[in-house]
């Protein structure tokens, strides 16, 4: 035998290997430790990790841990070193023989015991392995090169796990060829083409049998607006427990949705919950308890009926714990979560893990454009191999990426201080599911790599080395887009979740996904299910697509000799706000009839324009801005002196691009009578166009002596979402022209709320305020004063203007007043920096958002800095509400409260709704302060006295309700008051909604109603109308504003919308869950209404008759009807 010893200078550390050879047959020796004293572990040793107390009974897996980088010396001297055979602490030893592909297993006396491997990709194959590793476990590793991964198995030849795949980053392989272990089992892996060794550490499992509880809280009720959200994360731990190898079997799902092939699947109930804990999970040693309800206020929500206290839930906990589960984990997503989570106390000698995803006073933030949560990012986390605190982690890192302000909690040691060290250090190594790869679980060995997109939509997804013991069910990639948006097309909605891989031989897979239409990075996860329903552990990669669909503006400037100088400066003012936005030079198509102005492209014609346009229809165009500027008419826009654009043919141009491009087209015209022009741009079917008129229909725009326009102070803000740009340009060119210019937006508000020019860069501009005044919180009085101090400006600064944005009913809040919003200006004193105003009128309760701006004498805006002045006593926004006159209209099954409040002795609060016959509607309160009692009183059509209901309940949890079944069809009404009348003020409000039980889910329209003379509509009743032609679906009526919200539970759905005295109005509403669309109406008067035109001159109420003419409700009864033509008889008598 001949003993030959190997030696590597690697950073100045020797480390020795032995292997023994004979020219026949192979002879044991002892081995000594795998290091000497001085081991890898001084290489860095700023990376320390707690000792793992490594046993056979200990469930594992391995996660990167580092990585050292090595010379081209050093690595020479690895890859000449050979390692063949380890020798277990049985004194058994394991030969890897390298050109059968397999490993062979001896006694002490040199005979064969067994062996296993062969040529291939699947778990326990090899193809060109390299080398073999043993750790003081007697865990044998296999470093797989050809396959780009280490494989581990017991002493038995059995298959454990694997870990490493094919690419460049952390944890990734190209060639591992050398493999070393230390004393604390960590597996150093030497890869000769990255030339690093990357050091992986043992990582602890739940526990040798575990089961999982997954528990989706409030289920599809009316009012539960977050169901959506609740079921994306339910199901997507689901998931990912299933891909940590946590079996069907062993997760009780208890929901209301559905999940696939669960064997396990129950209603969300407190029986089913307090069963599943203490019988079904009996025999597991460790327990996942997740707990998600996004629509609760304090406490968890099991369903529409059953609140999950902490009290109820601790002792269920401690009753199974103290006999059953070693070790338990429950991750808790819900409002308030660590206060619900501190009384959950811990047995002794039990370990009980806690997970929220913020402190006490954090919400979860979900919104229409993005979904947002904690639950999305940490179980994606966790389903990409993740252990739990990297999943904790990368959930908070996302959320703070976004400016959200949560902060994840962790406590593992019951003393109720969450984030402490050893909290952190507890899950530091812990991972999901039963520690074993099961042998033939499906296996994708490589995918496309990471590639890059440069003006293409389309890219090849492809997987080789696909297979399946049992055979192949499906193979599909799922794509994560950098952005998803309520407006997004609808097919993006659905090729945004997967597409089918088809079968392109020996063992591969492939498809071509054509969706890459946006800037970013695109997540593709790759996925096989055999026929047993086993899924594949995901391969990831990513595709960076740089401008796949540009984003396109047009700038069209008059050439006209009247304001010329004005509407170059404007234009080009627009132009470099483009530039500052992230538009390339080449997208913007600039034509001006100055030549000589930077970014000219061509000159203003309308053969030019036309033929911009419908080459933006055949090329990748994903959105087109179109600024016009310049001389306008109501009919005409004056592309010079001698050539004139019809409002028609740029609405044809419009149409003809709109129906080509799947993006956004905003209008925005600045120009004399714009919205009477733009007027005729209005889409007739619902579609992706916002229309923006610096002027109505009846004034001039402004172009002044210091080039100020509403282009110019637009651009100031385009960096913000539309609708917020559009509402600052409005107030500040509003203040600048002393209310001689109104802007309108005639389409797209809703859209514009979501939606942003460009890429959102802020900018630095010549005007600035450092700072305003802090928010303020007042307690019945009604003044308060907001300051802004140090601004600095190029030039003079004229003026500082602070906009309130006063409380309003949130169930409007897609119909944001912004031309109704008081504007105040700051003033200054002589040699004082600072610039105050008192404003006297904080007089209804809420909170006032104030937004503070300076402007230069050349119309440089500053940026708009914003602060809060919050009402804690007065009137809520529904004041005047005192009478069944003056009762306020409430929408049905809006997910939003109207918050009211007993301001004063004898308050009452009136509300009224439409109720459809043979339906339930449920009148509840929520949110009661301490000093809030109400009781309320139901009446409508049907027969029977009004009954008075108790809406205040201790043992409710703050929530109370009633119910009444609707016989006749009409306006209901709902009196509500203070059960003391004499206690009113402070600490008297409550939230109140109205609804259908079991409603279901459905999308809203929204909008206003008016008369053919813009005047606002009140109670005009909108009801869907049925295929039997009955209106028993939905229904609502408008308030005192004409507003009006109505949630459609199908698409397409038939709207019935009337008032008597005008016109019926039926139109068609289509939609999906996840939008809001609006739709304003118009009515018009019919019968009496010619007879009372006349009756109108003949009397004396109007003095002529002109396009300005309106029809007047004399008897003031919300109707004009034939009761005003008596009134109108009457006066005619009378006078003559």
């Amino acid at each position: 035998m001949k003993a030959r010893k190997y030696m590597i200078a690697m950073m100045g550390i020797s480390f020795f290997y032995f292997s023994a050879y004979a020219d026949n047959g192979i002879h044991s020796i002892k081995s000594p430790n795998s290091f000497c004293d001085q081991d890898l572990d001084e290489i860095n040793s700023a990376a320390t990790t707690d000792q793992l107390q490594a046993n056979q009974q200990q469930l594992i897996g391995y996660q990167y841990k580092r990585t050292i980088t090595l010379s081209d010396k050093t690595r020479n001297k690895i890859v000449n070193m050979p390692t063949d055979m380890v020798v277990d602490s049985n004194g058994e030893s394991f030969f890897l023989d390298q050109s059968y592909h397999r490993i062979e297993k001896y006694d002490d006396s040199g005979n064969l015991i067994m062996q296993w491997g062969h040529e291939g990709f699947e778990y326990g194959a090899f193809h060109q392995p390299s080398d073999i590793a043993i750790d003081s476990n007697n865990l044998i590793y296999i470093a797989d090169t050809g396959n780009h991964r280490v494989q581990v198995f017991n002493s038995c030849g059995q298959f454990l796990t694997q870990f490493g795949t094919t690419g460049i980053e952390k944890g990734q392989f190209e060639s591992p060829r050398q493999l070393f272990i230390d004393k604390e089992n960590d597996i150093y892996v030497f890869d000769s083409k990255r030339n690093d060794i990357q050091v992986f550490q043992q990582v602890n499992y739940m526990g040798k049998k575990t089961k999982a509880i997954i528990v989706a809280g409030g289920n599809p009720y009316s009012n539960n607006s977050t169901w959506e959200f609740t079921i994306q994360s339910t199901e997507l731990a689901y998931h990912a427990l299933i891909h940590n190898y946590i079996r069907k079997n062993s997760i009780l799902y208890l929901s209301a949705g559905s999940v696939e092939n669960n064997p396990h699947m129950s209603e969300s109930t407190m029986a089913h919950l307090q069963k599943g804990i203490t019988e079904w999970a009996s025999d597991a040693d460790s327990l996942i308890l997740y707990l998600v309800d996004y629509d609760s206020n304090g406490g968890f929500r099991l369903n529409e009926n059953e609140m999950l206290t902490p009290t109820v839930l601790d002792q269920c906990l401690d009753t199974v714990q103290k006999t059953m589960f070693e070790k338990m984990l429950i991750i808790y997503d819900a409002n308030y979560s660590k206060e619900f989570l501190s009384e959950l106390s811990t047995p002794v000698n039990r370990q009980r893990i806690l997970i929220t995803r913020s402190k006490d006073e954090n919400h979860d933030r979900l919104t229409d454009n993005d979904q947002i949560f904690f639950s999305f990012f940490f179980w994606s986390a966790i389903l990409s191999g993740n252990g739990m605190l990297d999943a904790v982690e990368i959930a908070s890192n996302v959320l703070d990426d976004f400016e959200i302000s949560q902060v994840s909690q962790i406590n593992a040691n019951g003393n109720e201080i969450y984030n402490e060290t050893m909290d952190i250090d507890s899950i530091r190594q812990l991972y999901f599911g039963n520690g074993f790869t099961h042998a033939d679980k499906p296996l994708i060995t490589n995918i496309r790599s990471d590639h890059c997109l440069s003006n293409q939509t389309s890219a090849i997804l492809f997987a080789s080395g696909v297979w399946a013991k049992n055979g192949i069910k499906r193979v599909w990639a799922e794509i994560i887009p950098p952005i998803r948006t309520s407006h997004m097309p609808d097919i993006f909605k659905t090729a945004f979740s997967e597409i089918t891989l088809q079968y392109a031989g020996n063992h591969s897979f492939g498809a071509n996904y054509p969706y890459f239409f946006f800037d970013g990075t695109y997540d593709i996860i790759y996925k096989i299910e055999d026929i047993d329903g086993y899924i594949s552990i995901p391969k990831q990669s990513r595709v960076f697509a740089y401008r796949p669909m540009h984003q396109r503006a047009i700038i069209f400037v008059s050439d006209c000799e009247l304001n010329s100088i004005s509407f170059m400066q404007s234009a080009n003012d627009i132009y470099h706000a483009l530039l500052r936005q992230g538009y390339h030079k080449d997208n913007i198509d600039y034509l001006c009839p100055d030549s000589t102005a930077i970014g000219h492209d061509n000159f203003p014609t309308n053969d030019n324009l036309q033929y911009i346009i419908t080459a933006m229809a055949e090329s990748q165009t994903k959105d087109v801005l179109l600024f016009f500027i310049g001389q306008g008419d109501k009919d005409l826009f004056y592309t010079s002196s001698h050539e004139t654009l019809a409002k028609k043919d740029l609405n044809d141009w419009i149409n003809h691009l709109q129906d080509k491009i799947l993006g956004f087209i905003t209008i925005i015209d600045d120009a004399n009578h714009s919205k009477a022009y733009l007027q005729a741009l209005v889409p007739e079917q619902d579609t992706n166009r916002i229309l923006i008129a610096s002027t109505d229909d009846q004034q001039a725009a402004n172009f002044l002596s210091n080039n100020t326009s509403f282009t110019k102070v637009f651009g100031t803000f385009i960096h913000q979402p539309l609708f917020d740009a559009f509402s600052k340009t409005y107030h500040i060119f509003n203040a600048i022209t002393q209310s001689q210019q109104l802007p309108q937006i005639v389409y797209g508000n809703q859209m514009m709320k979501s939606y942003t020019i460009g890429h959102g860069y802020h900018m630095d501009l010549p005007v600035d305020i450092e700072t305003i005044s802090q928010p303020i919180t007042l307690s019945g009085t009604t003044s308060a004063t907001i300051t802004a101090c140090n601004i600095s400006a190029e030039k003079p600064v004229k003026k500082v203007l602070t906009i309130i944005s006063p409380p309003e009913d949130p169930q409007m809040h897609l119909q944001s007043d912004f031309d109704k919003m008081p504007v105040i200006e700051l003033t200054t004193k002589e040699n004082i920096v600072s610039y105050s105003a008192t404003y006297y009128n904080y007089s209804t309760l809420g909170s006032y958002e104030l937004s503070v701006c300076a402007f230069d004498e050349m119309g440089n805006v500053s940026q708009v800095l914003t602060t809060t002045v919050v009402q804690s006593i007065g009137p809520d926004v529904f004041e005047e509400d005192d009478t069944i006159e003056q009762a306020t209209a409430i929408i049905v099954d809006s997910k939003y409260a109207q918050r009211h409040t007993f301001h004063d002795v004898g308050d009452e609060d009136w509300i009224k709704f439409y109720g459809i016959s043979g339906k339930n509607y449920r009148i509840q309160v929520s949110h009661l302060e301490s000093n809030s009692m109400p009781v309320a009183i139901f009446s409508g059509p049907d027969d029977g006295l009004p009954s008075i209901e108790k809406l205040f309940d201790e043992t409710m949890n703050g929530v109370a309700y009633f119910e009444r079944r609707v016989v006749t069809e009409g306006i209901f009404y709902v009196r509500i008051m203070n059960n003391d009348a004499s206690i009113f003020g402070k600490d008297t409000g409550y939230d109140l909604r109205v609804s259908r039980p079991y409603a279901g889910a459905g999308f809203s329209y929204y909008g206003t109603i008016s008369d053919q003379y813009s005047r606002p509509l009140q109670t005009v009743r909108l009801k869907i109308k049925t295929n039997d032609n009955t209106n028993n679906l939905n229904s609502t009526i408008s308030n005192k504003r004409g507003r009006y919200q109505l949630r459609i539970p199908n698409d397409p759905s038939v709207v019935v919308v009337s008032k008597p005295c005008f016109l019926t109005h039926t139109f068609t509403a289509h939609g999906n869950q996840i939008s809001n669309y609006l739709y304003n109406i118009q009515l018009h008067h019919v019968g009496i209404a010619p007879l009372i035109n006349i009756l109108q001159l003949l009397s004396g109420n109007n003095n002529n008759i002109n396009s300005s003419f309106m029809i007047k409700d004399f008897t003031d009864n919300e109707t004009v009807g034939i009761e005003d033509a008596v009134y109108l008889f009457k006066t005619c008598f009378d006078k003559f």
